[in-house]
């Protein structure tokens, strides 16, 4: 689908700590229904994958999950809810032309689901948010060593400058599992005198905030940026790195790299507060 303007994200509640084992074919169908229909509808905004348990984790039982596909796109009326799931009647004329089959994704997606006796429900409004939710069964296991693991971090100050809420709430989630201190912007004047780790989504951004901290009698030497930009944002990659204090994770980010980017700027900034 055609992602301009539509951001991407997954997330993976905190308390989803066992490795899961069952029919990921069946399960991947699912989801790429669900985001390709909601990535249809949605010209700007997000499209956000989230999974959560429905019941605290027990060892040697089978799990539920709840999975969701959310998006900012054009949503729709109660009374549109019965004709998108047939796959040849979709809502009125244009949104006909506009979206042409969208009814058919959905009906493969809600008849795998209740072929295995689950449950599968929208809440969705005109002109607001979509959801999709729908409820799968997994055989667990404990995991091990394969199991991804990340060490707490230093608790820096972290200040949040992104534009979507959704992806703010996600970062944040993530730093403060990790151990960091969260900060709502400031006063720039406040933010000037602080050493912090700064995550921003644009390059223009970055540039502003920092001439604005300058002017402030801020020293950039006790700042880390963290931009979170798109590959086509930028130009060469030898535009990026020239400044220490500047890093980029591109999107859509890994965990992963985020974390280890993080672990970078409190590294280099503990190495130049020895200097």
């Amino acid at each position: 689908g055609d992602m301009d303007g539509v951001e991407a994200a997954e997330i993976i509640k905190n308390n989803c700590s066992c490795a899961l084992i069952e029919d990921r074919e069946k399960l991947l169908r699912i989801l790429s229904n669900l985001v390709e229909n909601a990535i249809k509808f949605t010209h700007e905004g997000e499209v956000v994958i989230s999974v959560s348990e429905e019941e605290p984790f027990k060892p040697g039982k089978e799990k539920r999950m709840i999975f969701s596909v959310a998006d900012t796109g054009i949503g729709f009326s109660g009374e549109d809810y019965n004709k998108i799931f047939k796959p040849f009647i979709q809502g009125n004329g244009s949104l006909t032309r506009r979206y042409d089959g969208t009814g058919l994704g959905l009906t493969i997606a809600s008849g795998f689901i209740k072929l295995m006796g689950e449950r599968f429900w929208v809440e969705s409004s005109p002109g607001s948010r979509t959801t999709f939710y729908f409820v799968l069964p997994f055989e667990i296991e404990i995991p091990g060593d394969h199991a991804t693991t990340y060490s707490r971090l230093s608790p820096v100050p972290v200040y949040i400058f992104l534009e979507k809420e959704m992806e703010r709430r996600l970062v944040r989630s993530k730093l403060e599992n990790w151990g960091l201190n969260c900060l709502t912007p400031v006063d720039l004047n406040d933010l000037a005198g602080k050493t912090a780790i700064i995550i921003i989504d644009s390059k223009n951004k970055m540039e502003s905030l920092k001439t604005s901290l300058s002017e402030s009698r801020g020293r950039l030497s006790e700042k880390r940026f963290i931009a979170l930009l798109r590959s086509g944002e930028i130009g060469t990659l030898k535009q990026i790195n020239t400044k220490a204090e500047e890093y980029i994770v591109f999107k859509p980010w890994k965990e992963s790299e985020l974390y280890k980017v993080i672990r970078e700027c409190i590294h280099s900034m503990s190495v130049s507060d020895e200097k």
